[in-house]
């Protein structure tokens, strides 16, 4: 049973807006473009497992994708976590092609690609044992029943080779392609014999889900970025020209003739994962290029959000465009 999504995440809706209203010839362009195309390589390796996964059965076992919890005075985030009754099964996904080589010696990963490149990686293992004693950690300072947990590798690329100066028997303990998840989660379902209550059990997923904290950077900020750096007005739904021109209730795009009635509703939530999650009729005039204050005010007022304040200073919510897993 999935109790927890896997969800677009926060930080890909502001990496994407963010290079929407970047310049392409801006000197940040190029390192936001490789943080979202890692990101997202990430999140569909994270994807591929939902195929093994579907071969568990249901009413035995929960899955949380993208878990991130706090315990002071960090958070720390697990990839997909798989509750039982019987154990904690924490996961860290890797999207490696090629020939991968653990050192444990210089706790680093060692990848070789095809054409011979020698690429240089922190060692995953080393994760997913911190994740491990983490929720451990966790777990006793929630007051939950500690339930033993178990860390896994798991390699999203079954053509993916694998090896370690670690002795194979061991390797394979912690480090597992996709495929093999539904064998491996079946048979410590075997090895352990001891188990929590259903009661137990109900506390455990409800806790976790009310302790869920998205991953919400100012971003920005990340890239030493202001809002001087972004594109303002209204982008065209189809080609990106900015900024169209607003003709008659319509955006009309004077590169490829697109006409929109609601492109301003895609502008004013860049703003809200970008820039602020509240706006002012004359904030909302700069950033969207428009002239009148009476048309403004229309726009805003079909936005759907909450308003504070009195007509000349009212204040309108954005916050309802950046809810975690909401459809864009």
């Amino acid at each position: 049973m999935i109790i927890k999504q896997r969800e677009t995440t926060l930080i890909i809706e502001k990496l994407q807006a963010l290079l929407r209203r970047l310049p392409t010839n801006h000197t940040m362009f190029a390192e936001v473009e490789s943080e979202l195309s890692r990101r997202l390589a990430g999140m569909t390796g994270e994807n591929s497992l939902d195929y093994p996964l579907s071969f568990l059965h249901a009413e035995e076992y929960h899955l949380f994708h993208g878990l991130r919890l706090f315990h002071d005075p960090y958070f720390f985030q697990i990839d997909t976590l798989i509750v039982t009754r019987k154990f904690l099964l924490v996961s860290e996904v890797k999207t490696f092609s090629g020939s991968l080589y653990f050192d444990q010696n210089a706790q680093q990963l060692v990848r070789t690609r095809k054409d011979g490149t020698i690429d240089i990686f922190s060692d995953p293992i080393i994760q997913v044992k911190r994740q491990k004693s983490l929720l451990e950690a966790w777990l006793v300072r929630n007051h939950l029943q500690r339930i033993p947990v178990i860390p896994y590798v798991v390699l999203s690329n079954p053509l993916t080779s694998i090896s370690s100066n670690l002795e194979p028997s061991v390797l394979s303990q912690i480090v597992i392609h996709r495929d093999a998840l539904p064998d491996r989660i079946s048979h410590l379902s075997k090895t352990f014999n001891d188990e929590c209550s259903p009661t137990t059990l109900v506390k455990l997923t409800e806790t976790l889900q009310l302790k869920h904290t998205p991953l919400d950077p100012v971003i920005l900020s990340r890239f030493k970025l202001t809002t001087s750096d972004l594109k303002k007005g209204v982008l065209c739904p189809s080609c990106s020209y900015s900024p169209v021109t607003r003709i008659y209730g319509s955006w009309h795009c004077p590169k490829c003739s697109t006409k929109s009635k609601d492109a301003h509703v895609a502008a004013l939530r860049d703003y809200a994962l970008l820039v602020e999650t509240h706006i002012t009729n004359r904030e909302a005039r700069a950033y969207l290029k428009l002239e009148s204050e009476s048309l403004t005010k229309r726009i805003l007022n079909k936005i759907g959000g909450r308003t504070e304040g009195a007509t000349k200073g009212r204040i309108y919510d954005l916050s309802h465009f950046r809810r975690e897993g909401e459809v864009r």
